[in-house]
């Protein structure tokens, strides 16, 4: 949709003329902020006339629309590019209803114009943006299970690396486990004792992971901004919560085993460890 000027016209496109349309952002990449319309620039030495700016309409898979300079078709090809043939040809409909009956009047234009008999396969593809959709869809799902896949692993060795690290801890302290349990320390004493340690290493590697993760996002907002990506950099509580829940649960599992070996440790064995 136009915010201001017009779009050009059939004779203008006939006619090689040099004009252009261009997108929301593109008055502060080319004119500092004034309104594009009316204005020159160059594009490979031809200078282009605007004659239309739209609306802003943000990023759509990877390419910031906001960017985009249109030109007439006849003035792209002979003047700047060159070409004979189209490669890529973008419509749309009114009503979503109509996309197939627009799909199949599209194939026989371009049938008849390819000189094609009914035996003939198309030398063309019709793709519409629900299959992009659909497309984009299973990608997603893939890279989703891909990251819960390395999550888990992430978790696993985490898991792991806690528990090491605690039956450690309880090999190097016998003498005062067998200390506490010879003063009346009870079994229930030292478990407690060993998981609350364990939840607080989860706790501060959880912290650690979390702010990383954030100073990660922020990075590949600023770059994905610098690209010219409309990314917003967003920190979801729930997602935070669940993230420290599920790694003190992970903690407490692992660091079930070396509480209660250290819980059941015999007192005197414990006081003549060296």
């Amino acid at each position: 949709t136009l915010a201001s000027g017009r779009f050009f016209t059939e004779e203008e496109d006939s006619g090689l003329a040099r004009v252009a349309v261009v997108g929301s952002e593109m008055r502060h990449e080319l004119f500092n902020g004034e309104n594009p319309v009316g204005k020159t620039f160059k594009i490979k030495r031809e200078s282009f006339r605007v004659i239309g700016e739209l609306e802003p309409r943000g990023a759509v898979a990877f390419t910031n629309q906001d960017k985009q300079v249109f030109i007439p078709l006849n003035t792209a090809q002979k003047i700047l590019l060159g070409w004979r043939h189209l490669s890529l040809i973008r419509a749309r409909v009114d009503e979503a209803a109509n996309i197939e009956e627009a799909i199949q009047g599209m194939k026989e234009v371009l049938r008849d114009q390819h000189n094609l008999d009914s035996a003939e396969e198309d030398d063309f593809s019709v793709r519409n943006q629900a299959d992009a959709v659909e497309l984009l869809k299973t990608i997603t799902d893939a890279f989703r299970f891909f990251l819960a896949a390395i999550a888990a692993i992430s978790l696993l060795v985490g898991g792991i690396g806690i528990m090491n690290i605690m039956l450690v801890a309880v090999t190097e302290r016998y003498r005062e486990i067998g200390l506490r349990k010879a003063v009346g320390a009870t079994r229930s004493n030292i478990m407690t004792q060993f998981l609350i340690e364990t939840l607080v290493i989860t706790g501060i590697g959880a912290v650690i992971g979390i702010a990383g993760g954030a100073v990660i996002s922020f990075l590949v907002t600023i770059v994905a901004k610098a690209l010219g990506y409309d990314w917003v950099f967003i920190i979801s509580l729930p997602s935070v919560l669940m993230a420290v829940s599920v790694g003190l649960v992970i903690g407490l599992a692992f660091g079930f085993y070396p509480a209660r070996r250290a819980a059941k440790l015999d007192p005197i064995v414990a006081l003549r460890y060296e």
